[in-house]
């Protein structure tokens, strides 16, 4: 069994050198999403690699938007070629980019595109001299992964799967917490499901959210030749040594002691259209029988607004309100005010009216006559 391990510093790397590993991603900070190492530390971190006997890959698997591009390349072509045996790549534009201007394999990532078999071949027959190996979507049935895996084996290009860590669900380059004045971290919740507590966390390089849950399909990836990566670059505490012990003995403590639950994701049955109906949460879907309007805001102590979609309101009728969660809310209308908060007596279709805040509305409760 090979793994591929993401190697944060000098202690994960000691960690793992008894194990059963085929290569360390390691990263600078200028050009991988996790890593925190300057030039000099990850020129260390390498040379340590090597003399203990492991390939190298450097991770460079940022979005490179065009502002930064020249400036990240220039980063790149200046890095020792001898610090790292492959190169790996998320962005396609970048990926494409080395492949005309600079030399050896590379390895990429497509762990967020590319699930249909005849994408993959188009991609392979056009790269295949220059790929090493393909990262493949942990959003792909185990049926699809050994199809996938078994292709590129007959091209003689490797190919990996995310084992054991975070599931990244968005990324974007854009600095969405700064903007609100957050720093660094956040928690984000669903207006249209009960699910809450999404990791979002932001650094030089953009903002990432992460699923719930971690991946753990170690167990369902015994038996497939494929590389199993571990990707605990995003943790703060060390789990690594603990994982590997975990699948030598398959303790079930170490899964109850992580600090998060664990998923299979889509590996054992493809989810993608059970989830729909999860995604669209039943209990905000609008009913037109008495149908009024959705709740835009609910401003504490202020004001609560209301988009008008359905039939108009007036003065003195009663509301039923049904929030995210399925709580039903009553209430009679004794004042309506319109976005100057002036007193009005009615609001029609397309109208945004103001009524005094109420508790245990939230954004997205539909508003019903009663």
């Amino acid at each position: 069994m090979s793994f591929s391990v993401v190697i944060k510093n000098e202690l994960d790397l000691k960690s793992i050198v008894s194990e059963d590993i085929s290569e360390v991603i390691l990263g600078v900070k200028d050009l991988s999403r996790n890593h925190k190492l300057n030039l000099d530390e990850f020129y260390q971190l390498s040379h340590l690699a090597k003399s203990l006997g492991l390939k190298r890959v450097l991770s460079f698997d940022v979005l490179v938007s065009e502002s930064k591009f020249e400036k990240l390349i220039g980063f790149f072509n200046a890095i020792d070629p001898s610090s790292y045996d492959f190169v790996r790549v998320q962005d396609l534009g970048v990926f494409n980019y080395l492949v005309n201007h600079s030399k050896g394999r590379f390895q990429l990532v497509l762990e967020t595109s590319f699930h249909n078999i005849h994408s993959l071949r188009a991609l392979v027959q056009r790269y295949r001299n220059f790929l090493d190996k393909i990262i493949l979507s942990y959003e792909l049935t185990k049926n699809q992964v050994i199809e996938y895996s078994e292709y590129l084996k007959t091209m003689h290009i490797r190919s990996e799967l995310l084992c054991f860590g975070s599931i990244l669900l968005f990324y974007t380059p854009r600095k969405l917490l700064s903007a609100q004045e957050i720093k660094e971290y956040a928690l984000a919740n669903s207006n249209e499901s009960p699910h809450k507590g999404y990791e979002v966390i932001e650094n030089e390089h953009g903002t990432f959210m992460y699923h719930l849950k971690d991946l753990l399909i170690y167990n369902e990836l015994k038996e497939i030749e494929i590389d199993k990566r571990i990707d605990l670059s995003v943790k703060n505490n060390d789990q690594m040594k603990n994982f590997f012990t975990y699948i030598q003995s398959t303790n079930s403590e170490f899964v109850k002691n992580l600090s998060k639950k664990t998923t299979r994701g889509y590996f054992s049955v493809n989810k993608t259209d059970v989830l729909f109906p999860k995604l669209k949460n039943s209990r905000i879907s609008r009913v037109d029988d008495s149908y009024i309007g959705r709740v835009l805001e609910n401003k504490k102590g202020k004001f609560l607004a209301v988009k008008v979609e359905g039939t108009s309101i007036q003065l003195g009728q009663e509301l039923k309100f049904i929030n995210p969660e399925g709580k039903i809310i009553n209430h009679t209308i004794q004042q309506m005010f319109d976005l100057s908060f002036e007193n009005i007596d009615q609001a029609v279709k397309d109208d945004i009216f103001l009524l005094d805040s109420i508790k245990k509305i939230t954004p997205q409760t539909k508003v019903y006559l009663n």
